[in-house]
């Protein structure tokens, strides 16, 4: 839909082409499917962290990467308490990984 590409250009105003960022690595680099994991900064600004308080992306954890997950469950319970960014848009109606089974 046409609510998304608000999240690209967020992840864009945070990570995007210029821009210099630093790949800190947890306890696995790639989940069971081989895709790379890591808790991505720029600066000082945790961009996983940013995504989510902004209300651009849900948390989705892969254990054992664990490292800030409370800081994210943080981030989240305050973007949907104050209806940003997606959150006021429906956009996380269906979950993510339920829209990628096909079931909403």
């Amino acid at each position: 839909g046409e609510i998304y590409p608000l999240a690209g250009e967020a992840l864009r105003t945070h990570a995007g082409i210029g821009h210099t960022v630093m790949l800190e690595w947890d306890a696995a680099r790639r989940d069971r499917y081989g895709r790379l994991l890591a808790w991505v900064w720029r600066d000082s600004v945790l961009v996983n962290e940013a995504m989510v308080a902004e209300g651009w992306a849900v948390l989705f954890t892969v254990p054992p990467n664990v490292r800030y997950v409370a800081r994210l469950e943080a981030a989240q319970r305050s973007a949907r308490e104050r209806n940003a960014g997606l959150w006021a848009r429906d956009g996380f109606a269906c979950a993510p990984s339920a829209a990628r089974r096909g079931e909403c």
